[in-house]
């Protein structure tokens, strides 16, 4: 089982995140749960943002998707959650 460390400030699109991920067969953790990621994906807009070259420091063998969002605050829609695990399923193969 692939895994997936869940770098997201904001509750309701890291909940959303994970539960969609997990759906798709993936282990998803968060930070400070001690488990080396397969890949990362990450935040990079608003509080709490992430530091992706940082996260590729902290974790060398795992990839880095960085996401950032449009700001209004929405969490993440059905469809964008779709397009989402698409991406991290290429990111995985690759």
């Amino acid at each position: 089982m692939r895994t997936i460390l869940l770098v997201e400030a904001d509750e309701a699109t890291r909940s959303f995140c994970r539960r969609a991920l997990k759906a798709e067969g993936y282990r998803v953790v968060g930070e400070g749960e001690g488990m080396t990621p397969d890949l990362v994906l990450c935040d990079l807009a608003g509080p709490g943002r992430a530091d992706a070259e940082a996260l590729r420091l902290a974790w060398p063998g795992a990839r880095v998707v960085s996401v950032a969002g449009d700001g209004d605050g929405r969490p993440v829609a059905p469809l964008a959650g779709l397009a989402l695990l698409a991406a991290l399923a290429r990111a995985l193969r690759a």
